[in-house]
């Protein structure tokens, strides 16, 4: 039994979406000309975000990230990768005048979260008893991953409803 399952976490909202093919062996969390694979020693560089902005983006840069999963199930022993990765060509920034530290440390903190979320998963894929390796299971233990960012989501956009008067003052 073979699946991979793909999660997608982008800058200004999240969106989550799943893709279901056929994998045969797993592959390792590999940089290509497109790609940085998340690492503790490589932080996001201005140049890594070539991507074009699309018309009306409203906030000062986007960074596109994706949490991979590809996982093997076979004679119920389940093998898997989970990889957070950040496309370049989906990122961007609006301006030169958006380059600043404290905006590309914002968009660093995106990536960070998104290792989050692929810790997360991995943890509860390791704590899967061999009773339990399912594709229904490992469906369950994505979905719940799933839910916990929505549940993020719903909190910061009631936090920012609560506070929507002081959006935009100026004095």
């Amino acid at each position: 039994y073979y699946m991979k399952l793909i999660l997608f976490v982008f800058t200004g909202m999240s969106i989550s979406s799943t893709n279901l093919n056929g994998c045969k062996e797993l592959n390792k969390c590999k940089e290509d000309q497109n790609t940085i694979v998340w690492k503790t020693t490589k932080k996001l560089q201005w140049d890594n975000f070539i991507g074009t902005m699309s018309g009306g983006f409203q906030f000062d840069a986007n960074s596109n990230i994706k949490i991979r999963l590809e996982y093997i199930l076979k004679k119920d022993k389940l093998r898997f990768s989970v990889c957070t990765l950040f496309l370049k060509n989906e990122s961007f920034y609006r301006s030169a005048k958006d380059t600043t530290e404290y905006i590309l440390n914002h968009e660093q903190k995106h990536f960070d979260i998104g290792e989050i979320f692929a810790r997360i998963l991995r943890e509860r894929l390791l704590k899967l008893s061999n009773d339990d390796i399912t594709s229904e299971t490992l469906n369950k233990v994505y979905y719940k991953c799933i839910e916990t960012q929505e549940i993020w989501d719903k909190k910061i956009s009631k936090m920012l409803d609560s506070l929507n008067n002081y959006k935009q003052i100026s004095n």
